[in-house]
């Protein structure tokens, strides 16, 4: 069933919160501000203004919360124009992690079907690279509760050791893509089209997967697919939230929090965490071949900014 969205401002936030408080639930999440439960729907208040509205009985109660706010289920601009094609119905897989020196390669795929453009559009769905992280989280949770999705997390230990065994980043990325596309269609039980945000060749990619047992066609390889489509930005948004999360998880067992990209900061923190854990360290938070490496072996920690922090 397709969820309602709307946006809420911090005082309309308030009246909703206030007129349902009877009806509260408790959430484990950090992102959500009120749960609220009734005998046909569910309404979640994220924490930054957006009401989401799930359930058999959702459309009543969308059309009463639209009466109470003087709103539409429509609310939210996107936050860059997009193409005519936006919302079509496809399987679309991104990855994200791959240009991060710490933390794991996630890659993801969604599906979006016709019934979905509604309530992504009022969600703002658009590429996690244009969101700030609060944003992410907020958005991944209504998308991975609402569209199918196939989701890989390849951790740095099995990174390190594909890369030792003479894979490079664009056949790993390959390959997670067509296990999360042949995942999803399983999970579907359908064709779809496949549209993949292009980190290499057509040509290349089907030597990537070459080997790999029935890897679904692509329909599209696309540069910056995640800004041309809903599958793909959803994807992106979901990969880059799980990424996000287990980059947190591996610095609370540091007991510090891990840069993300690559840069000096990076090469100092990955000096710093060197000289008090041992090299061994970056078997399990890093992905060793980056330059980031040779460049932390060669910072002394005593001139890492981070011994000053």
């Amino acid at each position: 069933m397709m969820p309602y969205v709307f946006r809420l401002s911090a005082d309309e936030a308030d009246r909703f919160v206030k007129l349902y408080q009877d009806q509260q639930h408790p959430s484990h999440a950090d992102t959500v501000r009120a749960l609220i439960k009734t005998a046909g729907a569910t309404l979640t208040l994220y924490r930054t203004g957006t009401l989401m509205i799930q359930g058999a009985d959702a459309q009543p109660v969308a059309e009463q919360i639209g009466k109470l706010f003087s709103k539409t289920v429509e609310t939210k601009k996107t936050l860059a124009a997009q193409p005519a094609d936006f919302y079509l119905p496809s399987i679309g897989s991104d990855e994200t992690g791959v240009g991060d020196y710490f933390g794991p390669l996630v890659v993801c795929a969604t599906y979006v079907s016709a019934t979905d453009k509604p309530w992504l559009k009022a969600l703002g769905v658009n590429d996690s690279k244009q969101l700030q992280d609060t944003v992410i989280a907020t958005m991944a949770e209504p998308l991975a509760k609402t569209l199918p999705y196939a989701l890989l997390v390849l951790d740095n230990p099995s990174y390190n050791r594909l890369i030792d065994k003479g894979f490079n980043a664009h056949k790993l990325k390959a390959h997670l893509h067509a296990q999360c596309h042949k995942r999803l269609l399983e999970k579907l039980g359908h064709s779809a089209d496949i549209i993949v945000d292009q980190f290499c060749t057509a040509t290349q990619y089907r030597q990537y997967v070459g080997d790999f047992d029935h890897a679904p066609a692509v329909s599209r390889f696309e540069t910056k697919a995640d800004s041309r489509y809903a599958s793909v930005a959803a994807a992106s948004i979901i990969a880059r939230h799980i990424y996000l999360k287990r980059l947190a998880t591996l610095g609370e067992t540091l007991g510090c929090v891990l840069e993300k990209g690559a840069s000096k900061r990076v090469d100092h923190q990955a000096a710093f965490l060197i000289e008090k854990h041992g090299i061994g360290i970056l078997d399990t938070i890093a992905k060793k071949h980056f330059k980031t490496t040779e460049k932390a072996l060669s910072i002394k920690a005593s001139d890492s900014a981070f011994m000053r922090e």
